[in-house]
């Protein structure tokens, strides 16, 4: 993404454009019906963790957090990071957030042993 790209992303949140949208109901049923699921059946072999690729302000990272996935978070935008680590401090979870290009973060993330 072209430096450009990213103050135009990073002027969008610092001026709350995208900071507090809520959870698209396609993800809490696919939560319910599909991911869920998973998590109940796996979560002795790492299958609770998941990745949220460019994710912002992490509206999705903490509402499937609060569902019981150790998720990471990953977008270019510095601003929408920090709105999803004061979201995330103010539920008491755990998020790990992650800045940078979707590649590379992808690349870091299975080279951790993380499936896709």
């Amino acid at each position: 993404m072209a430096g450009s790209d990213q103050q135009h992303w990073n002027q969008r949140y610092l001026a709350g454009e995208f900071g507090f949208r809520e959870v698209d109901p396609f993800v809490m049923e696919a939560q319910k019906n599909y991911l869920q699921p998973l998590l109940r059946e796996n979560s002795s072999s790492g299958a609770d963790a998941g990745l949220d690729l460019a994710g912002g302000a992490g509206h999705h990272a903490v509402w499937l957090a609060q569902q019981g996935w150790r998720m990471t978070l990953a977008d270019w935008s510095e601003p929408a990071l920090e709105i999803a680590r004061e979201k995330a401090a103010a539920n008491q979870l755990t998020l790990d957030v992650q800045q940078g290009a979707a590649l590379d973060v992808v690349s870091q993330y299975a080279g951790r042993g993380h499936r896709f």
